[in-house]
């Protein structure tokens, strides 16, 4: 769901730079975004599993720091060609990264 993310346009990019901490379940990153933030996705808790789709580049530190549900992560390892350290800062356990 849309509503869940805040998404800043900043120098000809798609920064998504925030998601809800209602976010629940399955949860699309947006075709349109193509740089996560720093933090993005911090304390999270609520999220099962993440897609990110082709367009994301660039992954900020502690992204997703505190997601504690988060079991699985598509990530399309072709598209990113930055990622900065610390993704997966707090407790939880990847059972998949597609």
């Amino acid at each position: 769901m849309n509503d869940w993310f805040k998404i800043e346009n900043k120098n000809g990019e798609s920064i998504l730079v925030e998601c809800s901490k209602e976010a629940c379940g399955d949860v699309v990153v947006p075709d349109s975004v193509t740089r996560i933030a720093e933090n993005a996705f911090k304390g999270c808790t609520k999220i099962n599993s993440l897609t990110i789709p082709n367009s994301v580049q660039t992954i900020g530190l502690n992204a997703f720091d505190g997601c504690t549900s988060l079991t699985t992560l598509d990530l399309p390892k072709a598209s990113v060609s930055l990622i900065g350290g610390k993704k997966f800062i707090g407790r939880f356990i990847l059972t998949a990264i597609d």
